[in-house]
């Protein structure tokens, strides 16, 4: 049956409290290999999930929404191509197909977008529209969080972190990132971890038809984050409110883990494998009045801690940096040796040693 969804845990302290909107925006050439572990686990205690996409279809026992079925200015965009094509596939029972549409490429000549696919492309359009949808779809609610489908939440975390904050107040907060290529200064809140709106801003956001006036002007931006900033800003005068690190846009394995972060909740992580997500559903599940830490993300990341040595890696430490000259007649032609590499590992090594506050060292050989 379409209807059938999976059993639901013991929710227990984590039952929904039927205040917030939790909106997954996804693809049609994506949802069957992302959506499911997103459900089974950080949605499991979610009553009635919004699923978003680019095609109208059921899923697991929930309606998917065509999020794009009201943008005006379809006729003649490009870019909306794969969404026509999409159509078709629908309509000659082809959806076991729609995955192999994955890898067409953009039509955009954009330098900024080379390399992109075509579903990325047609990503963009559904940001504003999926706001309006959203209030259309539940009106009033206290909070409405957005999420990709490869995105993890602590539901329990995101529980415990609503009610320090005020649904009354024009709220946008997420991953903050600036946006160098704006004309005035903006940040955006990085969709992959979660864009948080409060129902104030929704409210007003619907009320004033700001979709329907930047429907014109999205062809012309980079990608949906930044679409949604902009108009929010131009329209409403709403900046991001940096939510790092409750809400952070890396992985696990680009997470900058230090002191002050160890012992911090974390409601969203972006790009986690389905173990790492299942792992972290099931520890959180557990924990019931204690919460989900980084250190827990740590240890479901690097199990068995990071290896001692690791070649062609780069830790992206932004912290103090030293230099060392291990190698006095380094060959004029600047090519080393086997040897050459060795020492210049032990005086690496040395002088990591002599400093308390030294957690890693790198050997560049070229």
């Amino acid at each position: 049956s379409s209807d059938w969804r999976p059993p639901r845990p013991d929710c227990g302290v984590h039952k929904d409290p039927g205040n917030i909107s939790i909106i997954v925006k996804t693809g049609a050439t994506v949802i069957s290999e992302r959506l499911p572990t997103l459900l089974l686990t950080s949605l499991r205690c979610v009553d009635n999930p919004l699923i978003f996409s680019d095609l109208e279809q059921e899923f697991g026992g929930h309606h998917v929404y065509d999020v794009l079925s009201n943008f005006s200015r379809k006729e003649g965009n490009a870019d909306f191509d794969l969404y026509r094509t999409q159509q078709e596939y629908a309509a000659n029972g082809r959806q076991v197909d729609l995955p192999n549409l994955r890898e067409l490429p953009i039509v955009s000549n954009d330098w900024r977008t080379k390399g992109k696919s075509a579903a990325w492309s047609l990503d963009k359009y559904k940001f504003l529209h999926m706001i309006d949808k959203a209030w259309e779809l539940r009106p009033d609610q206290d909070w409405y969080l957005f999420l990709e489908a490869d995105t993890f939440i602590s539901w329990a975390n995101l529980l415990r972190w609503l009610p320090s904050l005020d649904p009354r107040r024009k709220l946008y907060l997420g991953s903050a990132v600036r946006m160098y290529e704006s004309p005035y200064l903006l940040y955006f809140a990085n969709g992959g971890s979660g864009m948080l709106l409060s129902g104030a801003a929704v409210s007003e956001f619907a009320a004033e038809g700001v979709a329907q006036k930047w429907d014109r002007r999205i062809s012309e931006m980079w990608f949906g984050d930044y679409v949604l900033a902009a108009a929010l800003y131009e329209e409403m005068g709403l900046q991001v409110t940096d939510a790092k690190p409750t809400m952070i846009h890396d992985e696990p394995s680009l997470i900058a883990f230090h002191s002050d972060m160890w012992c911090k909740p974390v409601v969203a992580l972006h790009h986690l494998t389905s173990e790492e997500q299942d792992h972290l559903w099931k520890l959180d599940q557990a924990r019931n009045t204690s919460a989900l830490l980084f250190r827990d993300v740590y240890n479901i990341a690097y199990p068995r801690g990071l290896p001692s040595v690791e070649a062609q890696w780069d830790n992206l430490a932004q912290d103090s940096q030293y230099a060392v000259d291990s190698i006095t007649d380094a060959p004029k032609n600047g090519s080393l040796t086997v040897a050459d590499t060795d020492a210049h590992h032990k005086a690496c090594q040395r002088a990591c040693q002599r400093n308390d506050k030294c957690l890693q060292y790198v050997v560049h050989t070229q």
